[in-house]
């Protein structure tokens, strides 16, 4: 297995978890690792990536982040839709 280019894919996979939902990430890392062993070894590869001297809760804040911010339009938009047809 060459490291480099599991490196790079895991670059890759890390920014698509922010940006795309979870059954597209799937799918692409299945095209680009079809063989199970290489997925498992992107796991490794992975974990070298993550700090260890930080909390969980600190390095997945961008997730609750946006979790949050979703929720909040969602709320704005429901209100609006409402707000509409309480004055049609």
């Amino acid at each position: 297995m060459d490291v480099d280019r599991l490196a790079s894919i895991a670059q890759q996979l890390a920014a698509r978890v922010r940006d795309d939902d979870p059954v597209a990430n799937q799918r692409w890392l299945y095209a680009m690792l079809p063989d199970p062993a290489e997925r498992e070894a992107l796991l490794y590869v992975l974990a070298a990536g993550v700090p260890i001297d930080r909390s969980w809760a600190a390095l997945t804040a961008w997730a609750t982040t946006d979790i949050r911010l979703e929720r909040r339009r969602r709320s704005w938009r429901a209100y609006q839709r409402r707000k509409r047809e309480a004055a049609a």
